[in-house]
């Protein structure tokens, strides 16, 4: 995934406890695996962009290969931040309540 970090001072040399900035997630259209869930996605750059990006070239991404990712599935769990283990990702089946009679 392509992301961006800023990092901000407060004055020169001056120190601070601890960092402050912002960071970001560029996102682009979805591809035909993720347009079904979502109409944009992180961009994910080939292995071929990574060093020009880092060098400051102008790399102009798209999005990702249909085939280079695939949809499926998960808990609920994973929309609660509290909630951070493999267990979120694993593959989910909903299960029907059982009749009330």
């Amino acid at each position: 995934m392509l992301g961006v970090f800023h990092f901000l001072r407060h004055g020169p040399r001056q120190a601070m406890p601890r960092p402050h900035g912002f960071e970001g997630i560029l996102t682009t259209e979805a591809n035909a695996t993720v347009r079904p869930v979502h109409h944009r996605m992180p961009v994910i750059l080939a292995a071929y962009m990574i060093g020009p990006w880092l060098a400051g070239a102008p790399v102009t991404p798209g999005p990702a290969p249909d085939d280079l990712l695939t949809c499926r599935p998960v808990s609920p769990r994973v929309n609660d931040p509290r909630q951070n283990d493999p267990e979120c990702v694993d593959p989910f089946q909903e299960v029907e309540p059982p009749l009330p009679f």
